[in-house]
């Protein structure tokens, strides 16, 4: 074969395998990509993920075997996570959820452009139903009580059906009215409560709504009930009424100059030192110290 023969063999070879490239023996040729699945792919690619995971431990997570073996299974949160949240995004691949049985979370995985906003929406979902979540009446209420105390604030007990419309009312405007969000986050430990405990309830001088209402119970930290108000609706004036009743029962505040003078006062009767913690609303790292102190009150003493 001459040199031209050989260079036009050579360049023909190369197109052929640039076209339509052969099989190699014991290999299957990959089916040929559509042009749906090629973009789609290629949207993949360009898109960023974010990941976000939720504790869920504290939610109706567990199953028991025939053999009563406790199991984690997030399928129900999950179920109702993509009934209730956007739920079109979820059928699309989108954006994904999944359970983590070694950290008892839930994860979620979106692209970045619809992350924050779905985002938000499961953690508020998420937070309903851990707030609304079973428990004890009167264990969770003493436990709010400690809180409380420290924190200088007092206990409301919101009772409703956690799937009404006046509870979906309420969530939304204490995540969107500021007035709302800085009376019940400055002054209270919201516990909330379904009606179904009416009995345990009553044993804590709580009394349970109408069945299409809800009932708020302010609780001081002797355990007293000591105003409530029931709704219909908080649509209307209804807002108004709730923040007018809150705002008119909050718990003073102490002076801060006068419980140090006091203390200094003490501490010099008793040749002793001031240990001044400064603390603030909400502030979860100061309920711990406090705990954490009153549980060391021998050493604190001397």
């Amino acid at each position: 074969m001459d040199t031209r023969r050989m260079l036009a063999h050579f360049y023909l070879t190369i197109i052929l395998l640039a076209v339509a490239p052969t099989t190699l023996p014991g290999q299957v040729a990959a089916p040929r990509e559509s042009a749906k699945d090629s973009a789609r792919r290629k949207d993949t690619k360009k898109e960023h993920l974010l990941g976000v995971s939720f504790d869920i431990s504290g939610l109706p997570v567990w199953i028991i075997d025939e053999a009563g073996n406790t199991h984690f299974d997030a399928s129900v949160v999950i179920s109702r996570i993509k009934s209730q949240v956007e739920p079109n995004i979820w059928r699309s691949g989108k954006a994904k959820l999944i359970q983590s049985t070694k950290n008892k979370s839930l994860v979620v995985l979106a692209p970045v452009s619809d992350a924050h906003e779905l985002i938000d929406k499961v953690s508020a979902l998420l937070g309903r139903m851990k707030a609304f979540a079973e428990h004890n009446v009167g264990v969770r209420l003493s436990d709010n009580l400690e809180i409380a105390t420290i924190a200088n604030q007092q206990v409301l007990i919101f009772c409703s059906d956690p799937d009404s419309t006046l509870a979906d009312q309420f969530f939304a405007a204490r995540s969107e009215n500021s007035r709302l969000r800085q009376i019940l986050r400055n002054n209270y430990i919201l516990q909330c409560v379904q009606p179904k405990k009416a009995k345990e309830l009553a044993e804590n001088g709580v009394v349970a709504p109408s069945e299409t209402g809800a009932a708020f119970t302010i609780v001081n930290i002797d355990g007293k009930a000591i105003a409530d108000k029931r709704f219909e609706s908080l649509s209307d004036n209804g807002l108004a009424q709730l923040t007018e009743f809150l705002e008119r029962h909050t718990k003073e505040l102490p002076d801060a100059k006068q419980l140090l003078e006091a203390a200094l006062a003490k501490a010099k009767t008793e040749d002793k030192r001031v240990l001044v913690q400064m603390s603030g609303p909400a502030c979860g790292q100061c309920i711990l110290l406090t705990r954490y102190l009153n549980s060391q009150k021998d050493i604190v003493a001397k």
